[in-house]
C-alpha cells in the first residue's frame, strides 16, 4: 500500500524538521479509525470525531496516508 507514496529521491522533498506533515481531509474520511488503531502515536481523535494530526509531532513518514482506506490523509509542505 506504501508504494503509491514512494518516490525518487531527488532533493525536491525539504525533510527537516518541521517542513512536512500528514494532514486529513475531512470530506474525504470515513471515520474509520485505522489511523489511530496503527502503529504511530501522533493521529488521535478530535473534538469532532476527525483524526488530528498535530504538525509539531508528525515527522512526514507517511504511514497514516499509506493505511487510509479513504486516501484522506496525505502529506503536506506545512
Amino acid at each position: 500500500m506504501g508504494l503509491n507514496y514512494m518516490g525518487f529521491v531527488d532533493g525536491s522533498i525539504d525533510w527537516e524538521e518541521d517542513k512536512i506533515a500528514a494532514k486529513v481531509d475531512k470530506k474525504k474520511c470515513i471515520q474509520c479509525g485505522v489511523c489511530m488503531d496503527f502503529y504511530c502515536p501522533v493521529p488521535r481523535k478530535g473534538d469532532d470525531d476527525y483524526p488530528f494530526i498535530d504538525e509539531k509531532l508528525c515527522q512526514g513518514c507517511g504511514l497514516c496516508a499509506a493505511i487510509c482506506p479513504g486516501d484522506a490523509i496525505s502529506v503536506v509542505y506545512i
